[in-house]
């Protein structure tokens, strides 16, 4: 799971309040007449020029004054191993701590390849020794930057994974509790779950029917035009491809069969009408690739429904031969 927007964001929400803050200050004196203000001098404008921050905006200055960036604290930055950090990214450091004890602490977890963008993203979201000791008793040991930001960022504790292991689910990868967290899967939508008939639905399948929304009132709908006894892919085959009483009606119009719910996605992505019963037709079925037909016809590449559906399209192909 890639939280690389979401800590550009985050870096420059945090800029944009400091600068904020820096400009309300200049607004009063830039040489720091006012009281709150402090003094930018020629002495400090030089150090930072020497420490390799040249050129630097009046904003930019004040906000390194008002928040202790100094010469000394790049030079610190420099020497743990970030090279010379963008006046930005030295101010962030700054004003969340980021110290070279910290660094350290932060490699002593086994973190020893982490950029800039990481390390203030750890700082910003506490991932602390306890925490990674927190998700190894879980059972989730050997987890990448990205894995702690986002389960520290979702809020995933040991709490919540035993709940959902109480739910039935015990192996979990963290793929799984993330999504789980994030799409709000609890008990009561477990227990709907089963309602409908999917007791053995695995944590991929109940994600992916919470995220379609495949509920009672769907399942009624589809019971409405003789699909019934679905497994959790048949509804979701369904719902996902939109299938609906009229299209259900067109299959009929063409003699075909509409009780099945794969034949039936099969027939919505081959985009059934005329023309496919004529492009079917003229088929030699003893030497044809239903992939290069499926290709042809749609626009789409068989990879894309994956070889579980690759039946269904040679059965609704001949099925329509067959007419």
């Amino acid at each position: 799971m890639r939280l690389n927007k979401a800590k550009t964001i985050l870096t420059g929400s945090v800029l944009a309040i400091a600068m904020g803050l820096s400009g309300m200050a200049a607004a009063h004196d830039w040489q720091g007449n006012n009281h709150h203000v402090p003094k930018v001098s020629q002495q400090f404008v030089d150090e930072m020029a020497n420490a390799g921050y040249a050129n630097l905006d009046r904003d930019l200055l004040l906000a390194f004054k008002i928040h202790g960036v100094n010469a000394r604290f790049a030079k610190q930055m420099e020497t743990v191993g970030f090279g010379k950090l963008d006046a930005d990214k030295l101010l962030a450091f700054r004003i969340h701590n980021i110290t070279a004890e910290y660094v350290k602490s932060v490699r002593d977890m086994g973190f020893d390849n982490l950029d800039d963008d990481n390390i203030l993203a750890f700082k910003i979201h506490r991932i602390t020794p306890k925490f990674v000791e927190q998700m190894s008793q879980i059972g989730f040991e050997d987890l990448d930057d990205d894995d702690l930001l986002a389960l520290r960022v979702h809020r995933v504790s040991k709490d919540y994974v035993d709940s959902v292991r109480d739910l039935g689910f015990d192996v979990l990868s963290v793929e799984d509790v993330l999504g789980f967290k994030i799409h709000r899967i609890n008990s009561d939508f477990v227990e709907q779950v089963k309602t409908m008939g999917f007791d053995g639905a695995d944590a991929d399948e109940v994600m992916a029917l919470r995220i379609h929304r495949v509920n009672p009132a769907f399942l009624s709908k589809m019971a409405d035009l003789e699909l019934t006894d679905l497994d959790a892919d048949e509804a979701l085959l369904l719902k996902i491809h939109r299938i609906d009483g009229a299209f259900v009606d067109k299959v009929n119009d063409y003699g075909l069969v509409s009780n099945d719910a794969n034949r039936l996605a099969a027939l919505k992505v081959l985009r059934l009408d005329d023309n496919l019963i004529s492009d079917v037709k003229a088929l030699n079925l003893d030497n044809y690739s239903v992939r290069d037909f499926l290709s042809d016809r749609s626009n789409f590449r068989s990879s894309f429904y994956g070889n579980n559906m690759l039946p269904s399209f040679r059965a609704v192909i001949k099925e329509i031969h067959g007419l």
